[in-house]
């Protein structure tokens, strides 16, 4: 199924319509339109709450330096972890 969208300039046509004629056809597709209008941006509004809502995935480094934090309450030597963690700086996010 193939998605046909009016264009601005199409809407604009049947303003002029509406103001010249003052077709009752006219001014219902231009109450649609804007019936439209407000459902799309409510569901604009509705897929960025959902996406907010989403946990963003840990990058790789981050879940490097949790693990190193983890390792080192372990009781790992710390100069290892020293050098890793240095290694870890260097590194791109």
């Amino acid at each position: 199924m193939t998605d046909y969208k009016a264009t601005s300039d199409q809407w604009a046509q049947v303003q002029k319509c509406a103001d010249v004629v003052g077709s009752a056809d006219c001014s219902a597709i231009l109450e649609l339109c804007a019936r439209v209008k407000v459902l799309e941006d409510a569901a604009q509004k509705h897929d960025d709450l959902r996406a907010a809502r989403r946990p963003k995935p840990s990058s790789l480094k981050g879940k490097a330096y949790a693990a190193i934090d983890k390792i080192e309450r372990s009781g790992y030597p710390t100069d290892d972890l020293y050098t890793l963690r240095r290694a870890l700086e260097q590194l791109d996010d």
